[in-house]
């Protein structure tokens, strides 16, 4: 069974892991390693109810039968203007294009609306991730548009797709 959950103190091992692997940040823009230190503290601010409110992100893991396989997070949440952006990882590729990705997703995305009130979700996608690009358009996402030579990998450039799912 999948279900979303808080971050515990529990899933620093694994966090260290997925942060500091190298091959995921061109897609997560990161430079430079993580430290311990610095996730335990992540953590530890999570774990306040009012995080988001505060730090303006709210990270959950995508648990499968008990076993952390990815995570989803709410970024940039503004409740003024009702938005925050959206992204997610499902880390181990054996766990890739099972619907896992949707579901988190999906169960996102309502506690973002129905919870938090957020009206307007927005998402950044490579146009050469495909599984990305289809994840979101399946899940009633809209392309808005395409911020062209947006992100670097290594040497070469891409663009990026704006994906919105707008509440009205």
């Amino acid at each position: 069974m999948l279900k979303l959950r808080a971050l515990e103190t529990t899933d620093l091992d694994t966090l260290y892991q997925w942060e500091n692997d190298t091959s995921l940040w061109d897609v997560n823009g990161y430079t430079t390693p993580f430290s311990k230190e610095a996730l335990g503290q992540f953590i530890e601010a999570s774990s306040r109810a009012e995080s988001i409110f505060s730090t303006r992100q709210l990270r959950q893991i995508i648990e499968l039968n008990e076993q952390a396989i990815g995570c989803v997070d709410l970024f940039e949440f503004d409740p003024r203007h009702k938005r925050a952006g959206v992204g997610i990882l499902i880390y181990d590729r054996s766990n890739r294009g099972k619907g896992y990705a949707k579901m988190a997703l999906s169960q996102t995305v309502e506690y973002a609306q129905n919870i938090l009130g957020i009206d307007n979700i927005w998402a950044h996608v490579p146009t050469t991730n495909i599984a990305s690009v289809k994840l979101f358009e399946n899940s009633g996402f809209v392309h808005t548009g395409t911020m062209m030579q947006w992100q670097r990998f290594g040497n070469q450039v891409f663009d990026v797709a704006i994906y919105q799912k707008i509440n009205k």
